[in-house]
This record gives structure tokens, sequence and C-alpha cells, in this order.
């Protein structure tokens, strides 16, 4: 008997299973699928409803390793602290790094998006060249300004002058055929805001990965799931923290109270070095002090003559520290280490009489430059970018590693 739905079949970005056969986006999962078709492909398909061509896979992609991962960002931050509290959850981690996307991180590529649409919607015909472009950016700066809005995208907390994804994402589009009005108009932000705000700003990679997208016909307000997507890759806890255990205390005793040996200077220096990337610093944080041991074989010390990394010392600027730092100053030069310089920090913004002569104190006696460091409202990266501005830290670096 028929139950007058044979044969039918309904258009769906559901996977279906059968006893020996799973389809996805109308396909045969194992013949035409897997092998075949690359993760950021599928993703693109699923979202799109459609497959999108080689062109529009390799811009898609690119967007997605610009946007994997930055670092030492909240949302790492935030899954490094939850997998420190849990280790035996990764996906808590993960999740906890993913729900800190907001509109300061990774909610760029979406704001910035939505932004160039709604420009380019309101002016109805679009630019035929950079000349009708920059009026149009010209026109959308101002009023943005008049009406005390940010623009999004324009700016960065590090890359000052120029972020180095963005002319990399704007040839990539260029070379596939899909340098649209979006990125165009970008682009032409980037070149009339001067005018309008007196600065020079960059453009945000995440911005173009927002003006990218929006090209390729996704909607404006799911661009922000793509950065997400993106993000997960970048938010896994192992790429900021090498080793975890539960209780607060020094690493090597923590190691002992979870029952572990703990690591050796091998594995440590090993981790950290993998780290490293072309043009990118690598920050190593002590843990206590110099002399804290690590495990069974290494501290905080041996760690840092390894490396071979300059010290920059931060010491805190009140009653004590001339001592705790001078045998700081003492114990890293035992270990032929480079010494940077010293922080003081939180420096108040009206230091005391003690302050003061701490500050000098150390630098005449350690026979080591002083610098301060303010309070910082909170663990904001660009809070953080503009305090560190205040520090000689290229100069430091350069003379400790000459």
């Amino acid at each position: 008997m028929s139950t007058g739905t044979d044969g039918l079949s309904f258009p769906t970005s559901l996977g279906t299973s059968s006893a020996d056969q799973i389809r996805l986006l109308g396909q045969d999962l194992t013949a035409d699928l897997m092998g075949k078709v690359g993760f950021g492909e599928l993703a693109f398909w699923l979202v799109a409803m459609r497959r999108p061509t080689p062109s529009e896979t390799r811009v898609f992609e690119a967007v997605l390793v610009a946007l994997a991962d930055h670092g030492f960002t909240p949302t790492a931050m935030a899954a490094r602290l939850t997998y420190l509290s849990a280790p035996d959850s990764v996906q808590g981690a993960l999740a906890a790094g993913l729900l800190g996307g907001g509109s300061r991180f990774l909610g760029v590529t979406e704001d910035c998006g939505q932004f160039l649409d709604a420009v380019l919607t309101e002016a109805g015909e679009i630019p035929t060249d950079d000349a009708g472009f920059d009026a149009l950016a010209l026109a959308a700066v101002t009023r943005a300004k008049a009406e005390r809005k940010f623009i999004p995208g324009l700016g960065h907390p590090v890359h000052k002058v120029l972020d180095p994804r963005t002319p990399r994402l704007i040839e990539i589009a260029e070379e596939e055929g899909l340098r649209g009005p979006h990125l165009r108009l970008f682009e032409a932000i980037g070149r009339v805001h001067p005018q309008v705000l007196g600065r020079t700003l960059p453009l945000n990679g995440a911005g173009v990965c927002g003006a990218a997208l929006a090209y390729l016909g996704f909607e404006a307000d799911m661009l922000r799931g793509f950065a997400l997507l993106a993000r997960a890759a970048g938010c896994e806890p192992a790429e900021v923290i090498l080793v975890s255990y539960g209780p607060p205390v020094s690493p090597h005793l923590a190691a002992q109270l979870t029952g572990e040996s703990g690591p050796t200077l091998d594995q440590i220096a090993g981790g950290v070095r993998s780290l490293n990337r072309p043009g990118v610093v690598t920050v190593v944080e002590g843990v206590g002090g110099l002399l804290v041991p690590l495990g069974p074989d290494v501290g905080v010390r041996e760690l840092a003559a390894a490396l071979g990394l300059p010290l920059v010392i931060a010491a805190r600027p009140g009653l004590g520290t001339i001592n705790h730092t001078l045998l700081t100053l003492e114990a890293a030069r035992s270990a032929r280490l480079a010494i940077a310089g010293v922080v003081l920090t939180p420096w108040p913004s009206e230091p005391s009489v003690m302050e003061r002569s701490n500050r000098e104190t150390i630098e005449r006696l350690g026979e080591v430059e002083v610098a301060a460091l303010p309070p910082i409202a909170r663990a904001d990266p660009e809070l953080l970018g503009t305090a560190g501005e205040a520090l000689p830290l290229e100069r430091w670096l350069a003379a400790a590693l000459a």
C-alpha cells in the first residue's frame, strides 16, 4: 500500500541515516564527501545550502584561518582558567572561551559586515570606481562621528599601523574575483577616515573578514558564528597552559598532591618553543618568583636560562620591595640571565616618598633601569596595550638580545 509520500525528498542540511548509509546535503557522506570535501567547504555548504565555488571556498577558508588564533586574548584566557579549574572538562573550557566572544572580540566581524551592508543598502546604487566608494565612505564616517559612534573594524589594540591580515585577505579576494562592494567600501573607509577623525587607524583584519563574508551572500547577523567557528580551534587550553594541576600551590607541590612527577625542563622548554611563530613575541610568565621550583629538576630560573629570553622583573612599589627585588636581581645574574629591566606595579598616580625612594634605590643599587606601570581598571587588551606603551620594552629587549 502506498503512503502517498513514496519517492518524495525534502531539501535539508540535516543528515539522515539508514542501516547502511549516511546522507548529508543530499550526498552520500562516505562516497561523495569524505576525502573529497574539506571542513571549510562543508561548513559553507551547510549554512548557505549551496556548494561554494572553489574561489568562494578559498576566500572563506582564508577568513577562518585569519580568525582562528590570536594568542592571549580574553577568549583564550577564559578557556585557560576554566581548564585550570576543571581539567577533566575540555569541552567546558572551550565553551567558556566561546561564550566570551562579544562586541570587543570576535564581534567585530559581524559588526563590520552589518555596518557596511547598511551603508550600501541605504546608498541604493553601488559605486563603480574608487572615487565613488571614497565619497560614500566619507559620508558614512562623517555621520558616525556626528552620532558619536565607532566605525566597526577601524583600529586594533596591537597592530597600530597595519594589521598583517588585511592586505593578504584583500589580495586573496582580488585573485579570486571576489573583491566585492563591501570590501571596496571598507578599503575606502581606510583611505578617507583620517580626513574626519584627524588620525590614521589600521583596518582590522576581523573587519576585513566581515566585509569578505558579507559579499559571499551570508546574512550579516550570521557572521559572528563564523568567527566563533574559527576561534573554536584557537581556544584549545593547551595553547596557553602547558601543564595544569588542581591545587593552587607551587607547581612542584601541586604535582605531588595530584600524584604526578611534574614536568622536566625539556618538556617545559620544548612546549614554549613550540608556540614560537615568526613575527610574534613570546612572553613567558613566571610562577611566584625566580627561585620557585616547577618540577623535580627545574625551577623558573633554570627555565629562563634554557629559553635564553631576556628577563623583565615585576615588583611591588611598597614596603619590602627593595630587598625582594635586589635578591631577585642577584639570583638572575648568578645564572647569567640577561636582565632587561624592572617594572614597579601598580604605580600610584601620586607616589609616596617611600615609593619614590624605593624606585631610586633599586635603580641605583641594582644597576638596572626601573620603570613604573600604573593600575589598570580591568584585564582589557586595549587598556593593557595603552599602559604598556609607556614602558621602554623595545629598547630593553633590543639591548638584552644584543
